[in-house]
């Protein structure tokens, strides 16, 4: 079975301790998760035989709209809901794959040492032009 991770973008690349809110997780706790962290309540119900994702802010705000299925089957439908989360920003979270979380994290930490090489050797260079070396040589 699939494990994801629970990721708040608004914190991405900046701080990825505070974007991680965890990881490990079947898709409903993974929902359950983001919910939680965006400070929303949700509940499945049935409505005219579809089954209905109702979505309401814990601060009385604007609700969402509800995601549907037409599926007759609870658990199907419900499955194919959370499904329509995955990947996608939504309350400014998103829910991942575990290995999708993996890659992200490689590649935020290439682009880290990519730019902490890029200073050093903007550093070098202040440096070197500072100290005058390469003058006597360019005198010759």
């Amino acid at each position: 079975m699939p494990e994801y991770t629970v990721i708040n973008e608004s914190q991405l690349p900046i701080a990825q301790e505070y974007a991680h809110l965890g990881s490990g997780w079947s898709a409903i706790q993974a929902l359950k998760v983001l919910m939680l962290a965006a400070r929303y309540e949700y509940a499945f119900v049935r409505e005219d035989g579809e089954m209905v994702l109702t979505v309401t802010p814990n601060d009385g705000s604007l609700s969402l709209p509800s995601l549907r299925s037409k599926l007759s089957d609870d658990v199907a439908a419900r499955a194919e809901i959370i499904q329509r989360f995955i990947g996608r920003e939504s309350l400014g979270m998103k829910i991942v794959p575990d290995h999708e979380w993996r890659r992200l994290l490689d590649d935020i930490h290439a682009d880290e040492e990519r730019d902490a090489h890029f200073d050093e050797r903007a550093a070098m260079r202040v440096v070197l032009k500072d100290s005058g070396w390469g003058k006597a040589d360019a005198q010759r």
